[in-house]
């Protein structure tokens, strides 16, 4: 089963995500493009699942210091270190 972003709107997505997460210097390729979207797709399905969680009072406990780690490594993927 295709998505509508794989069979109808890849141009117009590939624009939109370039404008997102593009470097303003040059273009994103489609490719980058597409793992943004999917990592993104990733993202909200974790972010809807936390959302459930919360609605249901089955919540999660804040850990700051596993955000900050998360933070760094991702920041770390892109070549910006602390």
């Amino acid at each position: 089963m295709s998505t509508a972003i794989e069979t109808c709107e890849v141009d117009e997505f590939i624009a939109f995500i370039q404008n997102v997460v593009g470097d303003r210097r040059k273009q994103s390729t489609p490719e980058k493009c597409v793992k943004a979207f999917r990592r993104y797709q990733e993202m909200k399905i974790e972010l809807d699942e936390a959302a459930e969680r919360l609605d249901r009072g089955e919540g999660i406990p804040w850990d700051p210091e596993k955000f900050k780690a998360e933070a760094r490594k991702r920041l770390a993927e892109k070549g910006i270190f602390d």
